[in-house]
């Protein structure tokens, strides 16, 4: 059997001219490629202007900046807020609860079922 390596060493590979990678470069581009490419840049420029003009820094954590940061007015916000409060179980727990329409018949078997 002959040796697929030794054919591709004997194969004389021709090189690409201007023209064929001009071809390779606009295969599967549609007809409005380049319209399509230049509005997107021009949509990036703008966009990077005005967040220079408005001084916004975008960030991943949802934060404002620090030098928005209101600290003072915080602090006094959560002394004035009332702390929340854990209630009891809910009532498709088992306990009969007059709210809640299945109610468990038996005591040893509290209900699955959710209200």
């Amino acid at each position: 059997m002959d040796d697929p390596e030794a054919n591709d060493k004997d194969v004389k590979v021709k090189a690409l001219d201007e023209d064929d990678i001009a071809l390779l470069k606009t295969y599967g581009l549609g007809p409005y490629s380049d319209r399509i490419k230049s509005a997107e840049a021009d949509v990036k420029r703008i966009a990077k202007e005005v967040n220079d003009i408005c001084g916004i820094k975008e960030s991943d954590t949802g934060l404002a900046p620090p030098s928005r940061w209101d600290l003072v007015s915080d602090k006094q916000a959560m002394q004035e807020e009332q702390p929340l409060q854990a209630r009891g179980p809910p009532a498709h727990c088992g306990k009969p609860s007059r709210r809640c329409s299945r109610r468990s018949r038996s005591r040893e078997r509290p209900a699955a079922r959710s209200c």
